[in-house]
C-alpha cells in the first residue's frame, strides 16, 4: 500500500497529517510519500467559488497518486479529492473540509466543533499528534548537550498568543517559584511578549525563540518536564501536552466558544488544570493521557481492513 501525505508549511496541520501516516504506514508496512502542496493567491477565493477545480493550486498535481490520501485542512482538502477523483483512491480528512464533504471517505473533527452526524464523520478529542514515549525519549537524546541543565523540577512553558497583561502575571508567578522554567515560542507568539518573558522571568530558564529559526527543541523540553504550561490559544499544543501524561497547567481561557468546550472537557476530566487556580499545586490523582493519534489510526485500520 502507498501513502500520500499532503502538507502545506502550516505547522498545526502539517503534523498532524503526519503523525497519522506515520503511524498508519508501520503497521503493516507501507510506503510513505510525503508532498508539500504550494498554492498561488488565488487559492483565499471561497469553496462555493474555486468548487472542485484546480484554481489556486501552484504545484502540479497531476501525477500524484496512491493507494491512500492523508490531509488536514481545507485547502488540501481540495487538493485531497481532485487526487482521488482522477485515481479512484481512498482519501482521510482531518479537521473538516467545509466543502463536498460527501467526496471523502472519512473525516476526524474534533468533537468540540459540534459537526452535525454524518456517515463519514468521526469525532475526535483534541489533534492528533506524534507525542509517544519513544518520542519524546529520542527528541531528549537528540538534544542532550544542547539544552542547559537546570537544577530543579523543571517546568515546561509553551508560549503562543497571550494578552500582555497575562504574561506579566504569568513570568511573575513563575519567577516566585524560583524553579527552573524552560520557554518555548511558537509563530503565534507577539515579539513584544518575547521581550517581556526576557525582562521579567527571573527565575533559571532557557528561552528558545521560534522565530530565529533552528533546531526546534519542542519535544526535547516536554520530555525533561515535570509539568506543563501552555497558553489557550492552541488546541494542538494543547493536546500535545495532554498527551504526556504529566501535570498540565492552561493560561486564560480560549476565546471562541468551540474551543472553550474543549477546555472545559479537558479541566472536568482532570487532563488539564487551570493556571490561574491551580498552579503550583499538583494534582491529587494522574490522568489518563489524551491518545487521539492512536485512536483515529484504529479507525482507519478497521475502514481498509487492515491488521491492528
Amino acid at each position: 500500500m502507498k501513502i500520500l501525505a499532503l502538507t502545506d508549511g502550516r505547522p498545526g496541520n502539517d503534523n498532524q497529517t503526519l503523525a497519522v501516516a506515520e503511524k498508519l504506514s508501520t503497521r503493516p508496512k507501507a510506503d510513505l510519500e510525503i508532498k508539500r502542496i504550494e498554492f498561488n493567491p488565488l487559492a483565499i477565493l471561497p469553496d462555493f467559488l474555486i468548487g472542485n477545480s484546480a484554481i489556486g493550486i501552484k504545484t502540479d498535481i497531476s501525477e500524484l497518486s496512491a493507494d491512500l490520501v492523508i490531509a488536514t485542512g481545507r485547502k488540501l482538502a481540495r487538493v485531497s479529492r481532485l487526487i482521488k477523483q482522477r485515481t479512484n483512491c481512498k482519501n482521510i480528512q482531518l479537521m473538516w473540509p467545509h466543502h463536498a464533504t460527501q467526496d471523502f471517505d472519512m473525516i476526524f473533527a474534533p468533537k468540540h466543533d459540534d459537526l452535525a452526524p454524518a456517515a463519514n464523520l468521526h469525532q475526535t478529542i483534541g489533534a492528533p499528534n506524534k507525542i509517544d514515549k519513544k518520542y519524546l525519549r529520542n527528541a531528549a537524546n537528540e538534544f542532550i548537550g544542547r539544552l542547559p541543565k537546570l537544577d530543579g523540577e523543571k517546568t515546561a512553558l509553551l508560549l503562543g498568543d497571550i494578552s500582555r497583561e497575562d504574561a506579566k502575571i504569568l513570568a511573575q508567578k513563575l519567577s516566585e517559584q524560583h524553579k527552573p522554567v524552560y520557554v518555548t515560542t511558537s509563530r503565534r507568539t507577539k515579539q513584544g511578549i518575547r521581550l517581556l518573558f526576557k525582562v521579567h522571568l527571573t527565575c533559571d530558564n532557557y528561552f528558545f525563540n521560534w522565530h530565529n529559526g533552528g533546531d526546534n527543541p519542542y519535544a526535547a523540553i516536554l520530555a525533561i518536564a515535570d509539568n506543563i504550561i501552555v497558553t489557550a490559544d492552541s488546541v494542538g499544543m494543547i493536546s500535545e501536552a495532554c498527551t504526556t501524561g504529566k501535570p498540565v497547567y492552561i493560561v486564560g481561557k480560549p476565546k471562541k466558544a468551540k474551543f472553550l468546550k474543549f477546555y472545559n472537557y479537558l479541566l472536568e476530566n482532570n487532563k488539564a488544570q487551570s493556571f490561574e487556580e491551580n498552579f503550583p499545586h499538583k494534582p491529587e490523582n494522574s490522568y489518563k493521557p489524551l491518545d487521539t493519534r492512536n485512536s483515529v489510526v484504529s479507525e482507519i485500520r478497521k475502514f481498509l481492513k487492515l491488521k491492528e
